[in-house]
């Protein structure tokens, strides 16, 4: 494993074209697998060496080449120089944090996707890069981390029951841009879940850490929106692309993709507004129920302020003052204190102040 990685500030000061992993250092081992297939079978194999992906491919119509992991330069490069890939395009692959475009190179056309996990505990928004290269014959996927969302894809050509043994590699690129968006729909899911249950604590009695979580979620949305918003311009790209990797025939699925892409968009907009709204209207009640608290103490001392007074005036104790020796001074003036009190109650609650 290379150990040659550096943070997107360090990369600033190098020249175009150099392959160097900017990314979160990982540790596990790069698998790289060859899947080959046709209408008639699937061939999949395990590459144990680098050097051997070209050989193993183009054994049927079509040939996928997925990669898992890409911190590793020196796999990446070799990769690149067997299928005849620039070193500009090398060097977005290994950026993992490369904003999502489509460029054709000719012989092959690069695709950067972002892949978006949200930890539902933690309300943080985990992001990997998905890299795809489609060139004559053949698909080269490269994912960020062991995992990725490709395995619907795989499950699919494995068994043979859609279209998309039939068709080409134009076909298979547009199945992994397909699954991204799909995993988008999976997140908006969770978002409205979450969502809703904040939503349900708001109309009891939301508490510090609601705005904290719907903060979580501010943060969590301007994230997604900055991956999201050029997703459509790259299905765009590809949708009007005048390419010969590309079939005729795949102009309505990639509208289709499109249409997919739009409808994301919308939804997280959405979010966007209704999360705005919620923090909105959580500063809001906090402001009410504050000035609740107030007003019902501002009338309590208001209450108290002349009973205060007499009681202040009659504890002086001042030997000139014939009330201090009157008999009933005591529990008339406790008598004219409660009187003061109740006609101040009755005029708050008449003026609906109470």
């Amino acid at each position: 494993m290379s150990d040659s990685f550096i943070s997107m500030a360090d990369k600033a000061s190098l020249s175009p074209g150099t392959l160097i992993y900017a990314g979160p250092p990982r540790q596990e081992a790069i698998r790289i697998d060859v899947v080959n297939y046709d209408p008639e079978g699937v061939q999949k194999t395990e590459v144990s060496h680098v050097q051997d992906v070209k050989a193993l491919s183009f054994q049927k119509n079509v040939s996928w080449i997925r990669v898992k992991g890409v911190h590793d330069v020196n796999v990446v490069q070799e990769i690149g120089r067997q299928f005849g890939i620039h070193s500009l395009v090398l060097e977005d692959i290994l950026n993992t944090y490369q904003r999502p475009k489509t460029e054709d190179y000719g012989d092959y056309v690069f695709v950067a996707l972002r892949m978006l996990h949200l930890d539902e505990d933690e309300l943080v928004l985990r992001q990997e890069q998905i890299s795809i290269v489609l060139g004559k014959g053949y698909v080269i996927s490269f994912c960020e981390g062991p995992n990725d969302p490709f395995e619907p894809v795989l499950n699919r050509i494995e068994t043979g029951i859609r279209r998309i043994r039939k068709k080409g590699a134009d076909y298979l690129a547009y199945a992994l841009v397909d699954a991204v968006v799909d995993e988008y729909f999976v997140l908006i899911g969770k978002l409205d879940q979450t969502l809703e249950e904040i939503e349900s604590r708001m109309i009891g009695t939301p508490d510090k850490n609601t705005l904290e979580k719907l903060y979580r979620l501010k943060q969590c949305d301007s994230g997604i929106r900055r991956v999201v918003l050029p997703l459509r311009e790259v299905v765009r790209i590809l949708t009007h692309m005048d390419s010969d990797l590309l079939n005729d025939e795949m102009a309505p699925y990639l509208r289709d993709a499109l249409d997919h892409v739009t409808h994301v968009i919308e939804d997280f907009e959405g979010h966007s507004e209704t999360i705005t709204a919620l923090i909105d209207l959580f500063l809001n009640s906090s402001s009410y129920r504050l000035n609740e608290v107030m007003k019902v103490l501002t009338i309590v001392a208001t209450i108290f302020i002349p009973l205060t007074f007499i009681a202040g005036v009659y504890g002086m104790n001042f030997k000139n003052m014939p009330e201090l020796e009157w008999y009933w001074g005591y529990p008339l003036t406790l008598g004219l204190m409660v009187l003061i009190g109740s006609v101040m109650v009755l005029l708050f609650r008449r003026n609906h102040w109470l």
